[in-house]
């Protein structure tokens, strides 16, 4: 059954919600608190800061949709309006904010009393819920700052255990399962002392193998210790069943140490440490020994190495010396080479300028040369431009001419379409006459006077046609 104020158990009217939810489950918690007309008290415990998480208003951005941690988060430092829509407002300037302030007021809602408007009391509130009932609560919630505080309620604290100590037993496996052994075995005997030869209970009830290879494994912190640490004996067997058991396991631990056993198992050990120290002795021994010879060695090879740096510095002073040598025959030999390419430089320069003279003598009379070839092809050129000249006006006088005789054949040839033209139109003409005068009259006619009278027109038209043309050229 979910336990909420107000819900399902009428005389309920304080919770501690517990652990991290969503807002829904806190909602069905709280949210029918105040519907019987007497106000509620929930405890919503918060972390103080939330690791990772958004403790403050100045946390929270982007838009007003907020996943599950931000629904929480915001619902631990705002007033909530989850349930109604969708998100918590983190600010007074939010319009559904302003809008449920309304409607609370409206409804004649009493003003909200939750930590975030009223730290003060909901800090006394806590400090005050320890002695709060039935009876007095609604004083209490009334007036939470004055309401004196009952200092006959203490407030338990709980003691921190300390440090558990870590068990340890030096013992060997073997003898320590030998130790455990002879523990069972001097309990049993103790337990018949003690009880007798009784049916109803054995020894292994009490201290079997198992309590005693525990006090084997603490056998370190119990009895090698002055003096010996019972009470913890008694914690690793789980109690004390009956009366002087611890005594008597710690006294047989004791007989056992004493016993021939344990004197042998010492005093091997003690030869095989003494056996380990002459063992680490002669090794240290031999170690010191190759260390010494191997510092005599380094010794050695550091000599050797000196004297074969010395003899390497020597040889590198002589290769030197022998350099210093040979560069000076080199630079000897540069010096001369030096003085004959000298000497060569001035004779190459005398042969040099010797042949320039040589050459600008030759020069010379190659320019003067050349003068006088330029001169007489310039006189041929000019003599065969005139040449050139001549010709051309040959030519033009001759192309004259040949235009004159042209146009001299082209009028002749003119001429003489034209009388050919004349001739055959009075031919057109005197036969039209004489096909009209036969045509005319049915005698016969003399055709012979016919054609002679026509060559005489003929004859007529050509010489007046003649008397109107000239032949001569045309323009």
């Amino acid at each position: 059954m979910a336990l909420g104020l107000g819900q399902n158990l009428k005389r309920v009217r304080l919770v501690i919600h517990m652990g991290r939810g969503d807002p829904s489950c806190i909602i069905q918690m709280i949210g029918r608190c105040g519907c019987d007309g007497n106000t509620g008290l929930a405890f919503i415990l918060m972390e103080p800061n939330r690791k990772n998480g958004k403790n403050t208003l100045a946390d929270f951005q982007g838009p007003p949709s907020q996943d599950p941690d931000t629904n929480m988060d915001a619902l631990a430092i705002t007033p909530r309006l989850h349930s109604s829509i969708g998100y918590i407002p983190l600010l007074q300037e939010d319009p559904n904010y302003i809008a449920s302030n309304k409607r609370q007021k409206a409804k004649g809602f009493p003003a909200c009393l939750c930590s975030n408007f009223a730290p003060e009391e909901a800090e006394a509130l806590v400090t005050l819920a320890p002695q709060m009932t039935v009876d007095n609560m609604d004083d209490i919630l009334a007036s939470p700052l004055t309401t004196p505080k009952d200092t006959s309620i203490v407030t338990m604290i709980r003691k921190r255990k300390g440090k558990k100590t870590k068990l340890s037993c030096s013992l060997p496996p073997d003898v320590a399962e030998i130790l455990a052994n002879h523990l069972v075995k001097d309990f049993e005997a103790f337990f018949a002392k003690t009880l007798g030869t009784a049916d109803e209970f054995l020894p292994s009830d009490f201290f079997s193998i198992t309590e005693a290879k525990a006090v084997v494994a603490a056998l370190d912190q119990i009895h090698m210790v002055t003096p010996h640490n019972l009470k913890l004996l008694e914690s690793v067997i789980g109690g004390t069943w009956l009366p002087g058991q611890v005594e008597a396991i710690n006294q047989s631990i004791s007989d056992w140490m004493e016993s021939n056993y344990f004197s042998g198992f010492l005093l091997s050990r003690m030869e095989h440490k003494e056996f380990i120290e002459s063992e680490a002795l002669r090794l240290r021994t031999a170690m010191e020994d190759a260390a010494y010879k191997c510092k005599l060695i380094t010794q050695a090879n550091a000599r050797a190495k000196q004297d074969l740096a010395d003899m390497e510095r020597k040889e590198k002073a002589e290769q030197k010396a022998a350099e210093a040598e040979k560069e000076g025959a080199r630079l000897h030999v540069a010096e001369m080479k030096k003085k004959q390419a000298y000497k060569t430089a001035a004779a190459k320069a005398l042969a040099r300028e010797e042949a320039a003279h040589l050459r600008k003598a030759k020069e010379e009379e190659a320019a003067v040369a050349k003068l006088e070839e330029r001169e007489s092809r310039a006189r041929g050129e000019v003599e065969e431009r005139a040449a050139k000249e001549k010709t051309k006006v040959e030519d033009k006088a001759r192309r004259t001419e040949d235009k004159e005789q042209a146009k001299r054949k082209a009028s002749i040839n003119r001429d003489n379409r034209k009388l050919r033209k004349l001739k055959r139109t009075a031919s057109l003409r005197d036969t039209a006459a004489i096909l009209a005068l036969h045509n005319s009259t049915p005698q016969s006619v003399d055709v012979s006077s016919v054609s002679v009278n026509l060559e005489s027109s003929i004859n007529l038209l050509l010489l007046n046609d003649l008397s109107n043309t000239s032949i001569g050229p045309c323009n």
